[in-house]
Order: structure tokens, then sequence, then C-alpha cells
């Protein structure tokens, strides 16, 4: 069967200052009964790691959970080939958008690549006719993606609950529509802290107000859960979330104050790392960060709609890669039964008491937060690679005397979580200084 080509985009460059590291494609007519090939045109081979991900919406734009492609290129991979992805729309597709994304903050080298129309598929299109809401859902004229997702949420479970289509309307309410108004564009309240929000009803319209456009997403969650019986109850995309349907959505239950106690709030690192359905369902439960790692590839493509924070991830050993240091300064580098051994992720710790070191690491700490940055970076995490194996110098099996006279030996559990948390602290600090705004996370375990 021959193919018809639907789409060529050329190879571009995208400057991490910009998209940092990921770049979303615009929204592409999809039908369900046909599929489509991604093909990536590879005319050299790709300087840094690059994947590639499909994602489905339906007629309103909003993602739909399905299995759809991803797949991975690496530096090395020949040129010579063709590498397809197939995309099959589900009854519900409308759209398609595909996502390219790296492992680092960087800049984007995105590869040509074209989009063919393949083989009938047996899907048959939806058919669900949505009742005419009599709410309408107004948002900001100005751009703020949380505000959007807080918009799509709200419309996604009024329709999925109620029945009920609520349009999405900029500025003003749609005439004889009553308004939900998300934003404090619409009313002016000081709601405190952090992402917290505020909801209320004035003259029989709803408001969802923050601060930080981030609370009215959460504002979104309360709102539901207040008025309906809707429970995320679990990860799990296709088994997860719980609720009666009703007959449209009735907004009595309007006043709410909510200030969060924690600025940041996730589930930290999670058994299932770039699961799309696990980070959903966090974000659902009120929590504002994608947790442990989020700047890496599958968290990237996990919390690219769901969170508007942006976070950074180091591990020590490799501030001080082997092949700049290792001969000039083996005391960098862990002991083990007398010899100094090269950092590897799966194998020894750096030195923790090798003050020349450390002082090299903070240094290449700062130059590499600073030469990856980009506007919307709330965290930093740093720690070691996944391993106990630990430097055995002289120095790091010396006691240690604390400043309150207490004497800390091998033996003692505290003596190497002490050893560890002061190196580290130090190693962070000029960092910290530099970005007084940014919370600076240290794991270790």
């Amino acid at each position: 069967m021959i193919l018809q080509a639907l789409l060529l985009a050329a190879a571009i460059h995208v400057p991490a200052g910009r998209f940092g590291g990921s770049y979303w494609t615009d929204y592409i007519p999809a039908e369900p009964g046909k599929s489509y090939r991604f093909r990536l045109q590879l005319t050299e081979s790709p300087k840094n790691e690059i994947c590639v991900r499909t994602q489905l919406y339906d007629e309103d734009r909003y993602p739909i959970s399905a299995s759809t492609p991803s797949y991975n290129f690496k530096p090395g991979w020949p040129t010579n080939k063709n590498y397809f992805a197939q995309v099959e729309p589900t009854a519900e597709t409308r759209y398609m958008r595909f996502l390219f994304a790296m492992p680092v903050t960087a800049d984007l080298d995105i590869p040509g690549w074209s989009l063919e129309e393949g083989k009938p598929t047996k899907v048959k299109p939806s058919e669900t006719k949505w009742r005419e809401s009599p709410w309408c859902i107004v948002v900001p004229n100005r751009e703020s993606p949380p505000i959007e997702l807080a918009a799509l949420e709200l419309q996604h479970w009024m329709k999925e609950i109620g029945g009920e289509r609520a349009l999405i309307v900029k500025g003003q309410p749609t005439a004889g529509k009553k308004a939900i108004f998300l934003g404090r564009d619409f009313l002016k309240k000081d709601t405190g802290r952090f992402d917290s929000w505020l909801i209320t009803k004035k003259g029989g319209n709803v408001h969802l107000v923050a601060n930080l456009d981030e609370g009215v997403v959460n504002a979104v969650y309360d709102l539901l859960e207040r008025n309906t019986d809707l429970i995320f109850a679990r990860s799990a995309s296709n088994a997860g979330t719980v609720f009666t349907k009703t007959d449209g959505i009735r907004f009595d239950n309007c006043e709410s104050h909510v200030v969060p106690s924690f600025a940041v709030r996730s589930y930290g690192m999670t058994g299932r790392f770039s699961d799309v359905a696990t980070r959903i369902y966090q974000r659902r439960n009120f929590c504002n960060d994608a947790g442990w790692g989020s700047n890496k590839f599958g968290y990237r493509l996990a919390c690219e709609r769901w969170f508007s924070r942006k976070s950074l991830s180091y591990e020590f050993g490799r501030l001080i890669p082997n092949d700049r240091y290792y001969e000039a300064h083996p005391e960098f580098y862990g002991m083990k039964e007398g010899k100094r051994q090269k950092y590897e992720h799966y194998g020894f710790q750096p030195c923790y008491t090798c003050a020349a070191g450390q002082r090299e690491m903070a240094k290449n700490l700062k130059a590499a937060i600073e030469r990856e940055w980009v506007p919307g970076i709330a965290r930093v995490d740093v720690g070691y690679g996944d391993t106990w194996s630990l430097c055995t110098c002289p120095e790091c099996v010396k006691p240690v005397k604390l400043p309150s006279g207490r004497v800390l030996t091998q033996d003692d559990d505290a003596f190497r979580s002490y050893q560890f948390y002061k190196f580290a602290f130090a190693v962070i600090a000029e960092a910290q200084k530099a970005h007084p705004e940014v919370e600076f996370n240290v794991g270790g375990y």
C-alpha cells in the first residue's frame, strides 16, 4: 500500500531557555478508524538521547489516557535506517501531538520527522452526545498553563459525572449561562501563602481564586470533592476513579478557603517512575510537585501538562567526571582496600572528607545549574548514586567529634549520615546563595 504523506517537519533547534529540554508539536487532527506512521528522519546521529512520545486528545483537547507509542533515540544510532512508530487513535480521539524530550535540561536538536496515513483500523468514532450545560467556565484573557489545565479538568469531570458539557470561554461569560470563574483576575482576594485557594459564590456564579495560578487547579479538585462523590482512589488509569453519574452537577457547596501547611507536596520517589497515571493521580490529590527526579525523561513525559514546577537533579559523583579528574585528583574518589575507585552510579561514592573535592563539586554544581537554568525551576535535587559503597580512606573512617562533645565512630548509625550531610550541605551552599528562591533537596539512604 502506498502511504499518503500528511505532514513533514524539518529538523529544528530548540534553545533550552525557551522550552527547557522538551518540545510539543501543534495539535494534529486524528481520526478513529485510521492509523498513522510517525517516522523520524535521522540525518545525523543524535548528540543527546531523545525521547519521542505520542499523546492523544478528545474533541476538547483533553488528554486521553491510552497506551501510546514512545521510544528513545540514543547517540551513536545509525542514520541509514527508518525509525517508525505506529499510532492508532482510540474511539474518543480527535487530535494528537508529539513530544520530544531529553533527559537533561539543555538545548534540544529535533530531527526531521514525517507523519503518514497507514492501514485502516476497526475502531469507530465514539458518538457520545453531551447535554448543553447551564454553566460556562470563564478563564482570563492572559495565557496560563495551570488555568488551562484547571479548565480542562473541570470541563472533563462535569461531562463524565453530570453528562453536561460546559463551554470554556475567555474573559466574559456566555449570555444566559451561570459562570465558574477561574483565577484572581475576576475576584481580587488574597488567598495566603503557597498555592492556597478560595472558593466562593457571588450572584449565582462561582469563583475559584488563588494568588498563584497553580492554586486554581487545587480549587477545581476541591470544588468537585465538595459537590460530587468523586474519589481519585488509585493511579490505575482504567480503574482508579470512582463516582456516581448524575443529571448535571449542582454546585451548592461553594465556600472553601485552604492554605496548605507545606509549600511542596509530592509522593517523592514512587515505584512506577514514568507512569503517567501515577503522576496525574498525584496531582489530583493536591500534590504540586512531581517528586524525586522529575527532570528526567519519564517524569517529564508524565508531568509536562500537570505540574508547573520544574526541577533539576544531580549526582555528586557526576560533578567530578572521571575523565577530567581521576588521573590528576584520585583523592576526590572513594577508596576500597587502599585503591581509589572511579565513580560509577552503582559503584563507589566519592570521598566525603576531601575538602578539595568538595570545593570542586561545589563549583561544578553551581556552573551546571547556571548552564541548565530555565524559568520556572523551583527545586534542585542532589544525591548520590544507587550504592552503599563508601570510602574507607583513613580520614573517612576516623571518629568524628561533634560540637556537643559526642564522638561518633564507624559502628554508630549516625556516623556516615553525619559525614554525608556535612559534606553535601557544603557542596550546595554556593548554589543556594545564587538561587535563594529555589528549594534544594539532598537525599540519601
